[in-house]
């Protein structure tokens, strides 16, 4: 119903005319030779920073816009559940209808009632608001008309994408407002956490940063080793650090789950917590690997699944390819060598990932 009452008040719209106010292929964020007395009042898009993966916002309406967003790079097939991009402009007091026309899949936690999230440069600085839904309003997920080119592959050819559509409320004139299906966590944060873990002098006492490889785009891949470092009976560490069980824990090897980064950063943050009992108890005991983003190339360029390669990394596992998939293949090496060469007994391995539906 609320799709059917949105392309009405698109049809009723005075200004129902399209026009391309942003693309990103561009060189300019305005292509073509846009009508002045249309282009007046156009919000200003933007995508073109990290995780940032808009390609195209067309205006349809007065204050209504159809987004495309971009394929993961080099796999084209995989198009479209992580979204993130920026918009300036708005008038205060004011809501804008976004329409996302090419969402892959058929289900989506949108239709269980999941609203986008939003993050204003205003009400973060006037009311100390962050990442927040509540301005995120009339959210509606159905099948369009465009049909899809690509499929992946073990999919039905053809069908179509689908439409998420929502309207956001602007509060303040002046603003830069970010959406994205859910509250990004790029690789400048994991590295901004990592070098806080570096220069706590109690946080090296039981734990070790190290890389394992690079990516395809020189991007490091960080291993942390957590667990009691000097062997102190009297601290309970009662057995040395080579015989402790191994607990490997891995993340973002899908780079649009960024929920699992935020479940990591937890998980790192209770493990180094030094006032912690439980914490303190767990690192006496077994030593935690932890590979906090296995797709860092992924999670920089927007991407929902791929690598740069255009590969699904966690298809991956069985049998890598160092110079396609180094960061599974260094991964996989590294266990192999723990358990094989030392003798480490590995008593868990999980890999945090998020779910669309």
């Amino acid at each position: 119903t609320q799709a059917y009452d949105q392309l009405a008040k698109r049809l009723l719209d005075p200004c129902a005319v399209t026009q391309v106010v942003y693309d990103r292929e561009s060189n300019s964020p305005m292509c073509g030779k846009p009508d002045p007395t249309w282009q007046s009042g156009a919000l200003d898009f933007d995508s073109r920073f990290e995780c940032g993966n808009l390609l195209r916002a067309i205006r349809v309406g007065d204050k209504a816009y159809d987004l495309v967003v971009d394929c993961d790079i080099n796999s084209p097939s995989h198009v479209g559940q992580w979204f993130f991009f920026s918009f300036k402009g708005a008038q205060a007091n004011t809501s804008y209808t976004l329409s996302i026309v090419n969402m892959g899949k058929l289900g989506a936690l949108f239709i269980q009632g999941q609203r986008p999230t939003m993050y204003s440069m205003q009400v973060a600085d006037k009311e100390k608001k962050g990442w927040h839904r509540d301005a995120i309003l009339d959210v509606c997920y159905y099948r369009n008309s465009y049909q899809r080119k690509h499929t992946r592959k073990g999919s039905k050819p053809g069908g179509t994408f689908y439409t998420l559509q929502f309207t956001v409320d602007c509060k303040y004139l002046d603003d830069t407002i970010f959406c994205a299906y859910c509250q990004p966590y790029t690789f400048t944060e994991l590295q901004n956490c990592l070098r806080a873990i570096a220069t706590s002098e109690d946080i090296s006492k039981y734990c070790v940063a190290q890389t394992l490889t690079t990516s395809l785009n020189g991007n490091l891949l960080y291993l942390l080793t957590i667990t009691t470092l000097d062997y102190n009976e009297g601290d309970g560490a009662n057995c040395p650090i080579v015989e402790r069980p191994v607990v490997v824990v891995s993340a973002r090897v899908h780079p649009g789950e960024t929920c699992a980064s935020w479940m990591m950063e937890g998980l790192l943050r209770f493990l180094l917590d030094a006032k912690d009992a439980t914490a303190r108890a767990l690192r006496n005991k077994y030593v935690f690997k932890i590979v906090p983003m296995l797709n860092p190339d992924g999670v920089i360029n927007g991407n929902t699944r791929c690598s740069l390669a255009g590969c699904d990394l966690n298809r991956q596992w069985l049998r890598p390819d160092r110079s396609k998939h180094p960061t599974v293949f260094a991964m996989k090496a590294y266990l192999h060598h723990l358990h094989a060469f030392e003798g480490r007994t590995i008593l868990l391995f999980t890999d945090l990932h998020g779910h669309t539906r």
